[in-house]
């Protein structure tokens, strides 16, 4: 565990000096070429911060997980790499397969503890923010947006995958209900919703197209498109 660790340490240590000459023997240094310096080192460092404490996880062994349907203890299957698409890029870690003797099904306990969807390959936060954007502005322009913001690529594909899966999670949940009755008799509330959907185009493929509705809601809280 430690070695791994120093090597991350070393690997670090080596780009940052391969960096920082880069930028030294350039004859003129902008504050644009500063930036893009100082952003890659920021992104190496969470990268390999990250790996670091996947690490550290890993090694830590205590009680054998237990199956969650048949409750009996999984047994050790084999290790594999796992790669997640974090708000610092691609970070790469091993961990440990558990399979239950019972029903035979194959568990990642560490996947688990870290919170990590077994449907994405992207970091719960990364996820949300390319949502927020993708709401806001077609998936392209939020690709766009997101990779000029980041510094980080990714694909209008992904966007729309990262709004379709936190709609379904969002629609798993109880709605809330508002008991509050509007107090004024004859009063309407005004509300506006929107959506996207993707239109395959002929000889264009797909393109996407943003829908919306605005309707009233009255006393007896019954709606009204306007």
């Amino acid at each position: 565990m430690d070695t791994n660790r120093d090597q991350l340490k070393a690997k670090l240590l080596e780009r940052f000096t391969q960096k920082l000459d880069a930028a030294l023997a350039s004859p003129t240094i902008t504050m644009t070429d500063i930036e893009n310096v100082v952003g890659q080192l920021q992104r190496d460092m969470g990268r390999n911060r990250g790996r670091v404490v996947v690490f550290k996880k890993n090694g830590k062994e205590g009680l054998r997980p237990a199956c969650p349907h048949c409750k009996v203890a999984l047994a050790k299957d084999r290790i594999r790499k796992r790669h997640i698409d974090s708000l610092q890029g691609w970070l790469e870690y091993q961990r440990v397969r558990y399979r239950c003797h019972e029903c035979g099904k194959t568990y990642y306990p560490l996947d688990m503890e870290l919170a990590l969807s077994q449907g994405s390959r992207m970091s719960v936060q990364k996820e949300k923010q390319l949502a927020l954007l993708a709401v806001h502005m077609p998936y392209e322009e939020a690709k766009k947006v997101y990779e000029e913001l980041t510094r980080l690529k990714t694909a209008r594909m992904t966007a729309h995958r990262a709004v379709q899966r936190l709609a379904v999670a969002m629609e798993k949940k109880p709605a809330a209900v508002v008991t509050e009755p509007i107090k004024e008799k004859g009063r309407t509330r005004r509300h506006v919703t929107a959506d996207g959907v993707m239109v395959r185009i002929r000889e264009e493929g797909w393109k996407e197209a943003k829908v919306g509705s605005v309707y009233e809601v009255d006393s007896e809280r019954k709606g009204v498109e306007i």
